[in-house]
């Protein structure tokens, strides 16, 4: 009867020393809701027109992760893409993407430099970004967000504005809408987002064997995309510097950015 006393002290004190343990795993970045970008097998299909004088021309460009590689230490998935407008239809190395922190980097084959792609971890209106793109420097920062239901599971969805570096006139700001473990709904890779003579669009996305994206579902569901009655207020929008560092205010001198825009202090 002795050794059964003890014994079930020392239980009870292990389950007391565990229990800080689990609570802190719960509060790690893993979080058991968030619907991770990087999965081995996940396939996106997009549809992209582009018009030759009047005359508009589709074809598709399929993304997938496949396989494992180690870039500058850090163990990533590999990204392939095939367009069906090629004569070889097989599968091409494009880069490399690794998703840390509910952030996804991005290093182009060849380049291996590691750009943010997206930042999920972003939580309030007006919180954003500044991704060096290749082509420009983009500020992006979240306007709107809700959660929608795709077969069966929730998602969160956020509606994002980005705003190129070389103007900051409303006319130039593109809108998107990002969903955790899809991405972009226009393209997962905004790194090929834009084009001077077409569009882009994503019309399935398949994670396991199962599709997780159905373009024409989801207007079917969500014509609207992010309702108003489900959005967050536009709030007084944190100020950043140049480098995407974000500031306690304005500064007093110098220049800062604040929703996407550039503002000069004299």
């Amino acid at each position: 009867m002795k050794r059964t006393g003890i014994a079930k002290k020392i239980q009870a004190a292990l389950m007391l020393l565990a229990c800080p343990f689990a609570t802190f795993a719960s509060q790690d970045g893993s979080n058991e809701n968030y619907h991770p970008f990087v999965v081995e097998g996940k396939t996106w299909t997009c549809q992209e027109t582009h018009w030759k004088d009047i005359f508009p021309t589709s074809y598709e460009t399929v993304y997938t992760i496949m396989g494992d590689t180690v870039i500058n230490g850090e163990s990533c998935k590999k990204l392939f893409i095939k367009h069906t407008s090629w004569s070889n239809r097989d599968y091409s190395y494009i880069g490399a993407l690794i998703e840390q922190d509910k952030k996804v980097y991005f290093m182009k084959n060849g380049i291996m430099q590691k750009r943010l792609l997206y930042d999920f971890s972003l939580e309030e209106v007006g919180d954003g970004f500044v991704r060096d793109d290749p082509a420009e420097i983009l500020y992006i920062s979240l306007v709107a967000e809700n959660e929608i239901s795709l077969y069966g599971k929730t998602y969160r969805q956020m509606e994002m504005i980005t705003r190129p570096n070389n103007n900051y006139e409303d006319r130039y700001e593109y809108k998107d809408i990002w969903i955790e473990g899809v991405g972009s709904i226009t393209n997962p890779l905004l790194f090929y987002l834009r084009s001077d003579d077409g569009f882009y669009h994503v019309k399935t996305c398949y994670e396991n064997g199962e599709c997780i994206f159905d373009r024409d579902e989801y207007l079917a569901a969500y014509p609207d995309g992010i309702t108003s009655t489900t959005t967050h207020q536009k709030a007084n929008f944190p100020v950043f510097d140049l480098q995407g560092r974000r500031l306690k205010g304005v500064p007093q001198r110098g220049m800062y950015i604040r929703d996407g825009r550039k503002y000069v202090v004299k």
